[in-house]
């Protein structure tokens, strides 16, 4: 089946593993349609119709979108901003991207997704349980010794059990720890990500993936990082610092907080507008990306998550920038 052919009507309905499955597969073929550059005004009406037709096929789009990692414009968009978007070249301004067949297989009827910078299994660790949100899902999970697990949107952690040992590996976004005070608590609640751990034995702290490694802030208490090449450091309430494998940076600025987003609140104090939209980026469906020039200005303003339409209205109103939407899951904005 040729993209083109992507959700006739009329073809068998499905449903379950076989509908996610087939859906995977279509993603595929969509996005190599995509990346052919033959694509016709038709055709890219007909990918809106297919993503929005089911749960499943935006599932499938954004896990492959998610998972890839270089982004090829549609035919037929001949707009001077949107082709610059697309050669903006930090991993956080690019979505929907495509590296080839090295990045992914059809097999068996099932779709396997190769991930870059995914957190290693730990040695003797049995596999642990999922916890997953959609976009512009914030969600709060129980985690171990009474303490409570919180997701931003478009984030995954697993709860990696070793022994009586509960570690949480966040593989994507973001996540915010509470682990209350506990006298009977013998093992500290542990994250870990891609550059190391943080532990507490009672505190609150928010942590995100960004592209120079982990960002981490403490509300509450203390944390400890340690990060794989065994360098430490205390944070303790009010501090903050970003880390990756081998260096810990503390930041000695007072701005805003880090960690609004579990309030569904993205505060700046002036800061780049490209780190706005990075915050927003989780909370919208779709390609949303941003000119290297428009990343650069400065903006101060509280911006709503979860009103993601209302606040890149809010930006284009306040700013000199432009946001234009391509279709329903492709909006730039360029300066």
């Amino acid at each position: 089946m040729s993209a083109r052919h992507v959700g006739v009507v009329g073809e068998p309905a499905v449903t379950g593993r076989d509908s996610a499955a087939r859906s995977a597969q279509e993603a595929v073929q969509w996005a190599v349609q995509l990346r052919s550059g033959t694509m016709s005004a038709n055709e890219r009406h007909a990918l809106d119709r297919w993503l929005a037709a089911s749960a499943d096929n935006q599932a499938a789009w954004h896990k492959l979108a998610d998972s890839l990692s270089a982004l090829v414009a549609p035919a037929g968009v001949d707009h001077a901003a949107f082709r610059s978007a697309l050669l903006v070249k930090e991993p956080s301004r690019r979505r929907f991207v495509l590296t080839g067949v090295s990045a992914l297989a059809v097999a068996s009827g099932g779709l396997w997704f190769w991930r870059q910078g995914a957190v290693d299994a730990l040695p003797g660790a049995a596999p642990g349980v999922w916890m997953r949100t959609a976009i512009g899902e914030r969600r709060t999970f129980e985690a171990s010794g009474g303490s409570s697990l919180m997701l931003n949107a478009r984030s995954a952690v697993q709860d990696i059990v070793s022994g009586d040992v509960h570690t949480y590996a966040l593989d994507k976004g973001a996540l915010y720890m509470d682990a209350p005070a506990q006298p009977s608590r013998v093992t500290p609640v542990s994250v870990r990500t891609r550059d190391g751990y943080l532990q507490t034995q009672s505190g609150a702290f928010g942590v995100t993936l960004v592209k120079q490694g982990t960002r981490v802030q403490v509300d509450r208490a203390y944390a400890d990082i340690l990060t794989l090449s065994g360098n430490r450091a205390r944070l303790r309430a009010g501090e903050r610092a970003v880390f990756d494998r081998n260096t810990i940076w503390r930041d000695a600025a007072h701005g805003p907080s880090f960690t609004s987003w579990t309030q569904g609140l993205y505060v700046a104090s002036n800061t780049p507008l490209g780190d706005v939209v990075d915050a927003l980026e989780p909370y919208l469906p779709g390609l949303l990306t941003i000119t290297d020039e428009a990343a650069q200005h400065r903006v101060s303003g509280v911006f709503h998550l979860d009103r993601p339409e209302q606040t890149l209205q809010q930006i284009q109103d306040t700013l000199d920038v432009h946001v234009e939407r391509f279709s329903r899951y492709m909006t730039v904005i360029s300066a």
